[in-house]
């Protein structure tokens, strides 16, 4: 999120729904000068919501993902992605990864 930040994006979103690390999060990105462009979330992506009154304002056109394990949808990254699709992000949104093998 901070190198999103630093590299020019307008604002950005961050979820995290261990709400310990959620709290660290917070904390880090205040002491780092970025509490004015990144807001953390403290839940599941699949549980956030786009769109004035929801957890962000607007689509995203830039997905940033760490939800990956050794056997792919292990964690259920294929259900994430697809909620991101329907609810998150912009028809022409850029996804990092975006691809497997």
């Amino acid at each position: 999120s901070m190198l999103a930040a630093q590299s020019g994006a307008d604002m950005v979103t961050a979820c995290e729904c261990f709400a310990p690390m959620a709290g660290a999060a917070k904390k880090i990105v205040q002491r780092n000068g970025f509490a004015d462009k990144i807001t953390v979330v403290p839940k599941r992506s699949t549980d956030m919501t786009a769109g004035p009154g929801g957890d962000m304002e607007e689509r995203a056109n830039i997905l940033v993902a760490e939800l990956l394990d050794t056997e792919l949808i292990g964690e259920g990254c294929l259900h994430t992605y697809q909620h991101a699709l329907r609810h998150l992000v912009t028809p022409d949104c850029i996804f990092v990864p975006h691809a497997a093998t």
